[in-house]
């Protein structure tokens, strides 16, 4: 549907079908509308995550966790431990949020900021760790180019012209910031930015490159005290005072 209201002509306006997954085996009679959304629904994304037992990794998610948590698996809880309970225990092992995470590695030291950026007010340091910011940090270290393929799809949509290290200056041609906040995008780059990040974490706590832990389905070591500090912390945005909710440790 083009032009429609006072929507420039250019807009277009679709429906996406999905079904919450507690609503999923309710009666026998499924509207044309639910059997599209069980059969091709963005639910099958959740099941593949349950399948294979994967962390959930978000940046700056809480929010983000509440709209999944309500479209797609049930009506939100009363509060945020609870949500992400139900999280463990149908979707998700763990969650890791790339913002907290931050802010904690560089409170200790150990990111690359040395705990500068908490000397600056909260608006200047909310601005070092967006999630544009994080990826160019992370980078000089990491060397993303060289270590992770993205493959066709970092192709298709054109990233690498995209990402570029230093960022462009505004007056640019192209920006850094154009494709930031479309879900793709933020997505494969808050995956790159999550494996700088867990990198840095398995080398302090003394873990192998294939180990990402997980409160609800095995035990954390006590040695990897730097892993329980992050994990299930997630980061809230910044308009709110309070900076991180912790999540339950154990379900």
């Amino acid at each position: 549907m083009r032009g429609t209201g006072c929507l420039p002509p250019s807009v277009m306006i679709c429906s996406v079908a999905y079904q919450r997954i507690d609503e999923l085996g309710n009666g026998n009679t499924k509207t044309k509308r639910q059997r599209i959304a069980c059969r091709w629904g963005i639910q099958r994304f959740l099941e593949a995550i349950s399948q294979y037992g994967k962390p959930l990794v978000v940046h700056n998610g809480l929010l983000d966790l509440f709209h999944l948590y309500d479209k797609l698996i049930g009506p939100l809880p009363e509060t945020a431990s609870e949500i992400v309970s139900s999280f463990g225990k149908r979707f998700a092992p763990a969650v890791y949020d790339t913002k907290a995470t931050a802010l904690y590695l560089d409170s200790n030291g150990i990111y690359c900021f040395n705990g500068y950026a908490f000397t600056l007010s909260n608006s200047s340091r909310s601005r070092m760790f967006n999630l544009e910011h994080l990826y160019h940090e992370l980078d000089k270290n990491a060397k993303f180019s060289e270590t992770i393929r993205i493959g066709d799809t970092a192709s298709a949509l054109d990233y690498g012209s995209l990402i570029t290290n230093p960022p462009m200056q505004k007056g640019s041609d192209r920006s850094s910031l154009d494709l930031l906040h479309e879900a793709g995008f933020d997505a494969t780059v808050t995956a790159m930015v999550f494996t700088a990040e867990i990198r840095l974490m398995q080398d302090l706590d003394g873990l192998p490159r294939y180990c990402v832990p997980s409160y609800f389905n095995e035990t954390i070591p006590a040695t990897c005290a730097n892993f329980r500090a992050v994990i299930n912390r997630v980061n809230i945005h910044d308009e709110i005072e309070e900076g991180f909710v912790q999540l339950p440790k154990d379900q």
